[in-house]
């Protein structure tokens, strides 16, 4: 046999340290801007909630905070879910533009957010584990996440089975 020969295991990360980093940062922006603005409104109430400026409190200005508060986290995890195949796509094609990764992105999770939900909910198991064992699961169980979502996104892209979508 040859030195060559065997088996070869590729790796999925290797991109990351031939990458520019400012558009890695850039698409690191472009996924957290979104829960930063939804959340702002929830943030204000609940600095004047701190404030304590409010003698008369009767629990509707505490009311509209948790209001605020949910709404915010519920439309930015949406948001979380249509861009979550981001960073594989920028992997698959480094020279791809971001606004071309952010709509491949929207078009693969069209009709599958609640597949890649299912899975992330899959874990929650895992996560006690790595909580019972003081994080030292996580060794174990964060690679292994991981490749299940490059194993989701390689099977939308291979299998095409997503609709290319226009994004204004």
């Amino acid at each position: 046999k040859k030195e060559n020969e065997g088996i070869k295991i590729k790796n999925k990360f290797a991109k990351f340290r031939t990458a520019p980093n400012i558009l890695i940062a850039l698409i690191a922006l472009i996924l957290i801007l979104p829960r930063i603005i939804l959340c702002l409104p929830a943030t204000l109430v609940g600095g004047f909630l701190a404030s304590g400026e409010n003698p008369d409190f009767d629990g509707k200005v505490f009311l509209l905070y948790i209001v605020l508060y949910l709404a915010g986290m519920i439309v930015s995890f949406y948001i979380d879910l249509m861009l979550a195949l981001s960073y594989m796509i920028y992997l698959d094609d480094p020279e791809t533009r971001v606004t071309d990764i952010i709509r491949q992105s929207v078009s693969m999770m069209k009709g599958n957010k609640f597949r890649y939900f299912y899975m992330i909910l899959s874990f929650l198991g895992y996560f006690a584990l790595i909580l019972l064992s003081i994080g030292i699961a996580a060794l174990w169980v964060i690679p292994y996440q991981n490749m299940t979502a490059i194993q989701f996104y390689e099977d939308l892209r291979d299998n095409s089975n997503y609709a290319e979508v226009e994004v204004l």
